[in-house]
């Protein structure tokens, strides 16, 4: 055989490139402005604690720092506690399916409501594509990161929430 027998193989075109919405998730090119605001925004009966540790502000919208937490209460089950667990790290909201019924007893909910009475959660709210060219009417509360850990006594999780668009300078819930 001589060296013509097989034809080149071709480049690939490059992969297509697609930016994330402003939407989706913080702008990966900006800076956010701190804003300082701490506060319990629940506890439970079960001994969940929800804080909002800060805000990070762009000018797109908003990045909510939630910290989770949960201490083993005396008489709680084996069971009864891997579940709790679950909920603190977020394996409740993975089980959840739109379209399955209702919302799981365990299911951590959190939500956003701007002052002209606007809401977006993490529980609702239309179905988003990242990869969708057309912007939400709005706001969106998406889940953009966060991570945790526990033991047999304690479980701690912290949630990067993004909330967009920027809520107005007006307080809101």
């Amino acid at each position: 055989m001589t060296e013509d027998f097989f034809e080149p193989v071709p480049e690939p075109p490059p992969p297509e490139r697609h930016e994330p919405p402003v939407w989706w998730q913080p702008p990966p090119d900006e800076f956010a402005a701190l804003v300082p605001e701490r506060r319990i925004l629940a506890r439970t009966a079960r001994g969940v604690v929800l804080q909002l540790s800060h805000i990070d502000a762009f000018r797109q919208g908003c990045s909510l720092r939630i910290r989770v937490g949960a201490h083993r209460q005396a008489g709680i089950s084996e069971a009864d506690w891997w579940d709790l667990h679950e909920t603190v790290i977020g394996g409740a909201r993975m089980r959840h399916r739109r379209g399955s019924g209702g919302l799981p007893d365990d299911l951590l909910r959190l939500g956003v409501q701007f002052p002209d009475g606007r809401k977006a959660t993490t529980t609702g709210g239309p179905e988003l594509n990242f990869h969708d060219d057309r912007e939400p009417d709005g706001p969106v509360l998406v889940r953009s990161g966060g991570g945790g850990g526990g033991s047999d006594r304690v479980v701690t999780s912290t949630w990067s929430l993004w909330l967009w668009p920027l809520p107005p300078a007006e307080p809101f819930d």
